[in-house]
């Protein structure tokens, strides 16, 4: 009874000052935020730009269409909470550009920005179009592979085609050794 009296006497704690959560929560603005994210981007993309002009992978000509693609690719993620739709269609833009004129593998980080925000800033229209688009990008690749019979066609863009793991070995086809796969033609429809 004693205990009670005296939990009663004492005064309620403070509340702190923020909620508890992640430490950078509240120190920055969104504006500031944004443009940490147009940093941390171009951080991530130059250095793969410079690597391949340093080891030779690529000519003047292609390092200069990755250079020029790279603001484009990049500094519209600015912009990603107030415009998602219009700053997914300029870094998609860039990364197709460099994909198909520049020669070398685009770097997709502004890209995956692009598509974080349009799911998280976008309205239905945008998030829906960002999705009509990606599982267009994924089915246009998956008929290369059937099409093709590889991923060859798609060179480094071949991580985006989903293969058919259960399709039949071909007849000039050797099997691995250890292998339990092997071409038998009359079992075979």
């Amino acid at each position: 009874m004693v205990e009670a009296m005296n939990e009663a006497a004492r005064p309620a704690r403070p509340e702190p000052a923020s909620p508890a959560g992640f430490w950078l929560a509240g120190r920055f603005t969104p504006g500031q935020v944004d443009w940490m994210v147009v940093g941390v981007a171009v951080a991530l993309s130059l250095p793969f730009l410079l690597h391949a002009a340093l080891v030779g992978k690529v000519g003047t000509g292609q390092m200069a269409v990755g250079l020029a693609a790279l603001p484009f690719a990049t500094v519209p993620l600015r912009w990603r909470r107030r415009y998602p739709g219009l700053v997914l269609a300029t870094v998609a833009a860039a990364f197709v550009g460099v994909a198909l004129f520049g020669g070398i593998e685009p770097n997709p980080v502004g890209s995956l920005f692009g598509v974080g925000a349009a799911a998280l800033y976008g309205d239905r229209r945008v998030r829906l179009v960002a999705g009509i688009a990606a599982l267009s990008a994924l089915v246009l690749a998956f008929a290369v592979v059937l099409l093709t019979g590889g991923t060859r066609p798609l060179g480094h863009l071949a991580a985006t085609a989903p293969t058919t793991p259960a399709a039949p070995p071909r007849p000039n086809a050797t099997a691995s050794p250890g292998s339990s796969t092997t071409w038998c033609p009359t079992t075979s429809a």
